[in-house]
């Protein structure tokens, strides 16, 4: 009974310490780079500037609304309104946000912007980003005469040596890369 006691009594005090162990080689573990957070400032969506055109006319003071998901925010993300103005401008900002990602978290973007044509929404702009740059989402440039048509076709925009298509738009610009396809609405 005694050789139990002692058994007993010598486990119980050996937990304190291998607890202590592991609590140390945990720490250690998150020390490693890999396991490092940092906060940085990372581009969410680049500005755009443009005109939204409805058979060949202005749409003024038509709503455009800009839905942004970003690395940790998947599943809500965030929702902007805007108008038009009289000629059919839209001015739509940069938007940044901080986050806080350790190095083995890919941070990326995606923004659709749809507007309301007779109550009805189409989409005219879905694009993506894996890149913290401003203008990542537009081929690494501002875009130039940018201009918007919900009946016009629309087409899976590919930039250079991405291999995939970075965004399906209805929306063309001065400079639009050649290399885009018709996208076809099953």
């Amino acid at each position: 009974m005694r050789c139990y006691f002692l058994l007993i009594c010598s486990f119980a005090l050996s937990i304190p310490a291998f607890s202590q162990s592991a609590q140390k080689d945990v720490q250690l573990a998150m020390s490693l780079p890999f396991f490092k957070k940092e906060t940085s400032e990372y581009v969410i969506a680049s500005p755009l500037k443009g005109v939204l055109l409805y058979q060949g006319k202005p749409l003024a003071d038509t709503l455009i609304t800009r839905h942004m998901r970003w690395t940790g925010n998947e599943d809500k993300g965030e929702l902007q309104e805007f108008y038009t103005d009289k000629n059919g401008s839209f001015d739509l900002p940069l938007y940044t946000k901080q986050l806080t990602l350790n190095v083995l978290t890919e941070f990326f973007s995606t923004q659709q912007i749809t507007v309301s044509v007779d109550n009805t929404p189409v989409d005219i702009w879905y694009s993506g980003k894996v890149s913290n740059d401003l203008w990542d989402d537009t081929g690494g440039e501002s875009l130039r005469a940018l201009v918007c048509d919900p009946l016009a076709v629309e087409v899976a925009v590919y930039y250079e040596g991405s291999g995939s298509a970075r965004m399906l738009t209805r929306c063309r610009w001065e400079g639009m890369p050649e290399d885009h396809q018709e996208v076809q609405n099953y």
